[in-house]
């Protein structure tokens, strides 16, 4: 399923996936980042894709969805193909690869042992702040029993992606592991 497709319907109305995230009603219904729990031998951890509306929906997976207001969410199946996922993989890889001076991203991995948490990223943007952006940052999920855990500190709460204003001409990134 297309998770660009889905529906939420909350007091705000009913919203299309990117309605639902939009930060200029001042009330967004959620971050729209779909969480993939990915199963290994340490237990598991978090994946997300960088456009959360370039993600699917796969049979017999378990996901994780952090809104910020009472919803009902509307799944469509949209039928995805093969094609399409992979088209959407080669536009997220190919984004990830044009960064610049005032506009970049770089993955941060943790392992020790049999267990992970790769999936963590900082990084610049014109259109950020230095504290939380809706739609930019992305939460970090709770925490998985014996796991290994890597995230980036917020007063707002724990990270897995933190992008920070471009305009400042130096940032620091406070990193915490646990394991």
């Amino acid at each position: 399923v297309d998770w660009g497709s889905v529906e939420f319907v909350s007091n705000n109305g009913r919203q299309d996936l990117r309605e639902a995230m939009d930060t200029s009603n001042n009330s967004p219904v959620t971050e729209g980042v779909l969480y993939d729990f990915v199963s290994n031998a340490g237990g598991g951890y978090y994946d997300f894709p960088v456009d959360p509306t370039e993600d699917t929906l796969e049979p017999l997976k378990g996901y994780w969805l952090h809104v910020r207001k009472d919803a009902t969410l509307v799944i469509h199946n949209t039928s995805t193909t093969a094609q399409t996922v992979a088209e959407r993989e080669q536009r997220t890889t190919t984004r990830q690869m044009q960064g610049t001076s005032d506009n970049w991203l770089l993955q941060l991995q943790a392992r020790a042992g049999k267990y992970e948490d790769p999936i963590n990223y900082i990084g610049v943007s014109a259109a950020a702040t230095d504290g939380y952006d809706l739609g930019v940052d992305v939460s970090e999920p709770p925490p998985l029993v014996d796991a290994l855990r890597m995230y980036i500190p917020n007063s707002d709460g724990s990270l897995a992606k933190d992008v920070r204003s471009a305009a400042s001409t130096k940032q620091q990134w406070d990193i915490e592991v646990s394991c």
